[in-house]
């Protein structure tokens, strides 16, 4: 089966796409292995594939891998069950991005993914503010880690994807309890605070 290369690298990646993190099984000597990936739609890219899972269906052909895609998180369901190519000998570190390729290996589909071994952790900012200006000293935990706001209002934290309760504290403020969800394109969250009522 003839393939067409994919792109070379750097990608154009456009700043309104979303982008995707989602979990792949793969089989490796009769053993199933998660990967992680961070994906992104170029300028070709009409849709594009929210977070989810895909999975290894077996079949090879030269060096390119077919997988299923089993779930996604955007509104558009057309994606469940959609089989596609993507490179077998991918790097696992997220430092190259490879094209995923429709199911008849002949068309590139704008999406492209970064293959990571471990859950890539990002580096996450929080802003707190009254709900116009910035909280200075507010007390953030996540995970069981504080931070405090500096003059700005900010703190960060390194975190995994996926989903993480924020708990904020602040004299002269209710007490706040939020959550979050970190992925490839979602690491910077701003959170109001409300004045305790005198």
């Amino acid at each position: 089966m003839a393939l067409k290369p994919f792109n070379k690298l750097p990608v154009q990646v456009k700043r309104s796409r979303q982008n995707l993190y989602e979990y792949i099984r793969h089989e490796l000597d009769g053993n199933y292995e998660v990967l992680y990936f961070d994906s992104f739609g170029d300028s070709a890219c009409a849709q594009w594939i929210a977070s989810g899972t895909v999975e290894t269906t077996g079949v090879i052909e030269w060096d390119y891998t077919q997988v299923k895609v089993l779930t996604n998180s955007s509104q558009d369901t057309s994606w469940i069950g959609r089989k596609f190519f993507v490179v077998s000998d991918v790097k696992k570190d997220g430092s190259q991005a490879y094209q995923l390729y429709l199911d008849d290996g002949t068309t590139g589909t704008g999406v492209y993914v970064k293959i990571y071994k471990e859950a890539p952790e990002r580096t996450v900012s929080i802003s707190v503010t009254d709900g116009t200006d910035p909280v200075q000293g507010a007390k953030v935990v996540i995970q069981g880690t504080e931070k405090t706001t500096g003059s700005a209002g900010g703190c960060s934290f390194t975190l995994p994807d996926g989903k993480h309760s924020v708990a904020i504290t602040k004299t002269g403020f209710e007490d706040k309890a939020a959550e979050i969800t970190v992925a490839y394109d979602e690491v910077s969250f701003t959170i109001a605070l409300t004045e305790e009522s005198s």
